[in-house]
């Protein structure tokens, strides 16, 4: 069977029952984003400058969320203003319109809370949230610009953390207790980039090492091992790294053929999950898979298609 069949399958096989479960027993379950999209009705396949207010937020029950007081128009750019999301989708922040402050939403209860002292600087490009929206990271920007400093942002104090370089990827550890960091001028090279841990505690930095530059990367539970998606040899794995040795952490998982990656996640059970897209598809297929480390098997928890423009 086709990647592309698989996927279509599993969309029935998965999604009903969970849907059909929650309304037997009378129980809601926590709804999360899948993406956020800013695409205009009638958009043209590849024009890359049209985005059209508001920001919708796609949720995994099917429901849409329109973000009508986020910031969406940035002046003489095609970009948006940005929109971070945390990594499995429960708070997504934003910049928004009338005051141009920087906001968390939690999107499990619909709260909103302001960011102290944060406030939307014209050639932000994009940032991200750690797991629940503690934490906002501004790295490196794309399309050649530059934030002032790479930093952190406490998004309850308002407190903001530096580094000593510019960063390319922020990478947090479930409980947020760690912060990998990639220098930028390492990821350039292609090859192998050093990086740098911090605790969130004291800011100092806790371990050293090296990884290859390959994304996408999860930090797991401890800030001592990471997952990555190592796609030399033509076939694409998931490998588990030591940090400070360099050294394998756990057997390579192979990846689901057909697709490609878009994004690992640990969360605090010490689950590790994958989400793909299958390649050379017109509307985009999505799957989000939970590996069994013990055996490099995978489970589906969650497919979908669009053909949307969208964030991650």
């Amino acid at each position: 069977m086709t990647a592309a069949r698989r996927l279509s399958a599993l969309f029935v096989l998965v999604l009903l029952p969970l849907t059909g479960q929650q309304a037997a027993n009378g129980v809601a379950r926590k709804d999360y984003v899948r993406y956020a999209d800013s695409t205009c009705t009638g958009w043209r396949k590849f024009n890359e400058y049209e985005h059209c207010a508001p920001w919708r937020l796609w949720l995994r029950s099917g429901r849409v969320i329109r973000l009508t007081d986020a910031r969406m128009a940035q002046p003489n750019t095609s970009a948006p203003s940005p929109v971070g999301q945390s990594p499995h989708g429960s708070t997504v922040a934003y910049y928004r319109l009338r005051d141009d402050a920087l906001v968390v939403r939690d999107v499990t209860t619909g709260k909103v809370r302001v960011v102290p002292g944060e406030k939307w600087l014209p050639d932000l490009r994009r940032f991200s949230l750690s797991p629940g929206g503690r934490f906002a990271a501004f790295p490196y920007g794309w399309n050649g610009a530059r934030e002032p400093l790479s930093r952190v942002v406490d998004t309850v104090t308002g407190q903001v953390h530096t580094f000593p370089f510019t960063a390319m990827h922020i990478l947090f550890s479930p409980d947020n207790r760690h912060v990998l960091v990639y220098p930028s001028s390492d990821f350039a090279s292609r090859t192998r980039a050093s990086v740098v841990v911090y605790s969130t505690e004291t800011w100092t930095e806790v371990r050293r090492g090296t990884s290859p530059v390959s994304m996408p990367a999860a930090l797991r539970m401890g800030g001592a091992t990471l997952a990555w998606v190592d796609p030399s040899g033509g076939t694409p794995y998931i490998r588990l790294r030591d940090i400070a040795t360099g050294a394998p952490a756990g057997t390579a998982m192979k990846m689901p053929a057909g697709e490609r990656p878009i994004a690992l996640t640990w969360d605090r059970a010490d689950h590790l999950d994958l989400l793909t897209e299958v390649v050379h598809k017109t509307d985009k297929r999505f799957a989000t898979y939970r590996i069994r480390r013990a055996n490099g098997g995978m489970r589906v928890i969650d497919t979908y298609t669009h053909s949307k423009r969208t964030t991650f």
